[in-house]
């Protein structure tokens, strides 16, 4: 019987610090890739990622009235929140945080069909209401205390059929209360009115009513933080979350790294460069990667990919990635898993392809809201689940086909997520279903510490 392992690193979860460059990473800060606000500050979040929880320490979840999973702005199914003009919404928790008797800052990406109105997120018409929303003429309106307070923004500071991040902000300090789309504030008004007990029930997607001011078009990850966010922290949430690419070489030392990063920017990429454990050397690469983008879309970074293996044929492999909200970048690149949260649409993603006159199967890691490409694989692809798998796996799974039977197992380490890929196969060539992976060392290479920087 011959059995042969690989070790897969999942190189692609990270969000890139634009900011960063080839120089000064030594003294690089914390980055949690959590969008407009830090995690700590926010007092509700709906990130949508398969289902409804409010992902903040508040626990103020929500219940679905009639809104369906929907592709968010990266073309991720089910990550999103479609509502359908007329009667759809997500009502929240009536015990709903208590940010009305200060100052806030409220977020979300909005996509909308038409120039109907369109409640994000309103009480109407329950005591002290307020609702956040857009307007006709594509404007922005900020509806406080049953009136109160009544601010609209210009027109035309929205389109229809586009992605844009809307914020909305009050501002106790300072009296005031303003809103911005894409990073850029379009209006404020002097006045952040009166402190007002929150009272419901409250909607995302439309107030107490049907009809007309219901949200006709999509909504994804709302957040509410405690605080006010300064333009340059909401510029810098509105970024398109760009789609980077992850060049697996052969790097062993952080020079290296250095040297290779300074002559993509020489190309005038953006990049950086993540510490990846690696304890099978791949391809010789130990302890760094080389990244660089944004690119705008993923066909754009596609295209790229496709120069870059040109340009650089000895590369091991090169990866997308997207931005990825619980994973954050620390130290010297080394990347470390958060807020991770198991869920029907997490884990092991595999799709099909009899297009070529043979089964094949393409194989991808869901985390969060994004998906990172890991394999492919020929034969039929499926879950996996009778084997002793080590604890704390994330996902399993196996392909068989005449000769062998490929295995997948993605679980979390002290040193990065990793991906075990391996195979079995007897002499007479056929599959037998009892030969496993080698768990025991698997478990070894997975928690056993890397090797001191060379």
């Amino acid at each position: 019987m011959k059995k042969t392992f690989q070790l897969l690193i999942i190189a692609g979860l990270f969000m890139a610090n634009l900011a960063c460059s080839s120089s000064g990473k030594e003294n690089q800060k914390d980055n949690e890739a959590s969008g407009p606000a830090a995690t700590e500050d926010l007092v509700a979040w709906y990130p949508f990622d398969g289902d409804l929880e409010d992902r903040s320490q508040s626990n103020f979840h929500a219940e679905n009235v009639n809104a369906v999973w929907t592709s968010d702005r990266f073309n991720m199914e089910n990550m999103a929140l479609e509502f359908n003009g007329s009667s759809s919404g997500i009502l929240l928790d009536e015990r709903f945080p208590e940010v009305l008797t200060g100052s806030f800052t409220l977020t979300m990406w909005v996509y909308f069909e038409d120039d109907s109105r369109a409640v994000l997120l309103g009480s109407y018409n329950a005591a002290n209401n307020v609702n956040f929303e857009k307007h006709t003429n594509n404007r922005l309106r900020i509806f406080w205390n049953n009136g109160e307070k009544d601010f609209f923004t210009p027109d035309n500071v929205m389109s229809t059929n586009k992605w844009h991040l809307v914020t909305f902000i009050r501002d106790k300090e300072q009296d005031m209360f303003s809103i911005g789309v894409d990073g850029k504030e379009v209006a404020k008004m002097i006045g952040s009115g009166t402190d007002i007990a929150p009272t419901g029930p409250f909607y995302i997607g439309r107030d107490s009513r049907e009809g007309s001011t219901v949200t006709y078009g999509k909504i994804d990850d709302v957040r509410i933080s405690n605080k006010v966010l300064s333009l340059e922290e909401y510029k810098q949430a509105s970024v398109n979350q760009g789609f980077y690419i992850v060049n697996i070489t052969a790097v062993k030392t952080e020079n290296e790294a250095k040297t290779q990063s300074a002559a993509l920017e020489y190309e005038d990429f953006a990049t950086g460069y993540l510490w990846i454990p690696d304890f099978l050397s791949l391809s010789g690469a130990e302890f760094y990667s080389v990244y660089f983008g944004p690119f705008s879309s993923q066909h754009e970074c596609e295209l790229a990919v496709e120069e870059i293996r040109n340009k650089y044929p000895d590369s091991y492999g090169l990866q997308v990635s997207q931005y990825l909200t619980r994973v954050q970048i620390n130290g010297v690149g080394k990347i470390k898993e958060t807020r991770y949260t198991p869920g029907p649409e997490t884990g092991l993603k595999i799709v099909h392809d009899e297009s070529m006159g043979h089964m094949k199967s393409k194989i991808y890691l869901t985390i969060g809201n994004k998906q990172v490409f890991i394999a492919e694989v020929f034969g039929f692809a499926e879950m996996g689940g009778g084997d002793p798998l080590p604890e704390g796996t994330l996902a399993f799974c196996r392909s068989m086909y005449t000769g062998a039977g490929t295995f997948i197992c993605v679980a979390p380490s002290e040193n990065g997520i990793m991906v075990y890929k391996g195979w079995s196969e007897e002499p007479s060539g056929e599959y037998d279903g009892n030969i496993g992976p080698n768990w025991e060392e698997f478990k070894e290479l997975l928690y056993s510490p890397p090797d001191e920087e060379q």
